[in-house]
């Protein structure tokens, strides 16, 4: 075998790696591209939960202040009838 023939095996191995290579990170690529969809979809879930959550703080103290209203109304109400 000559330098030429070697020159040429070494590039067709060289080239068949190359393809090789390029092959497994198409196969890495694709489910890293899922898994960050995923997590796009849970983001999302979880800003709806805190969401969520906000609202439920701001109902207690709607409730809060329904109480102290209608406590206030009570009291105006015992004052007013003597």
């Amino acid at each position: 075998m000559n330098a030429r023939s070697a020159a040429i095996g070494g590039l067709a191995a060289g080239a068949g790696a190359t393809a090789l290579v390029g092959a497994l990170l198409a196969r890495v690529a694709r489910p890293t591209g899922e898994i960050e969809r995923y997590a796009d979809d849970v983001a999302v879930a979880a800003d709806g939960i805190a969401g969520n959550l906000a609202a439920t703080e701001m109902l207690q103290r709607t409730s809060e202040l329904a109480d102290t209203v209608l406590a206030l109304v009570a009291e105006r109400r015992r004052d007013e009838r003597g």
